[in-house]
């Protein structure tokens, strides 16, 4: 987003972005011109996909720890990851693929923790034995600052496709 922000402000001085969270009536904000823009995973909506969109980019989704959490081996095993407590993504209005895919494999865990902020998944885990499911570019920008350490997820949790759908005028 902000290579975005920053070809705006070449190419289209005076434009005004307004990043807002999701809402309920996300496809008729859209359809009625209410958003000019939304940018969602395809995986989530199939009936937005009648609308004009261009395809952004397919993301995998990895695991993030405290790096001194001392109670992981060299790789995240299926017992860890289930032994550990969750810090889950649990946006409103739309449920996270990850957390989907999870349940549908029959994975239980313990949720200790949620957040609708999944950038901020990443800097909660701090200090703690929690486990989160997050997107891989996030996890990379953020493993400093958060002091995270990122492992593969030992299920098999299928990517996401970010896709930015418009109305056409």
């Amino acid at each position: 987003l902000r290579h975005v922000v920053s070809l705006l402000g070449d190419q289209a001085p005076g434009v005004q972005v307004r990043i807002r969270p999701l809402t309920r009536s996300y496809r008729q904000d859209l359809e009625h011109h209410e958003t000019d823009l939304l940018i969602l995973p395809r995986e989530v909506d199939a009936g937005v996909a009648r609308l004009p969109h261009r395809t952004l980019f397919t993301e995998r989704f990895v695991c993030v720890t405290w790096a001194g959490n001392t109670e992981i081996g060299p790789r995240m095993s299926r017992t860890t990851f289930c032994r550990l407590p969750h810090l889950a993504y649990s946006p409103d209005p739309l449920p996270s693929l990850a957390e989907l895919t999870l349940r549908d494999l029959g994975v239980d865990r313990d949720i200790e923790m949620t957040t609708q902020s999944f950038v901020m998944a990443p800097l909660l885990v701090r200090g703690t034995r929690l486990v989160a499911v997050v997107h891989e570019r996030i996890a990379r920008d953020l493993a400093g600052a958060a002091d995270a350490r990122i492992w593969e997820v030992p299920f098999d949790v299928q990517p996401v496709t970010e896709v930015m759908y418009w109305h056409p005028r």
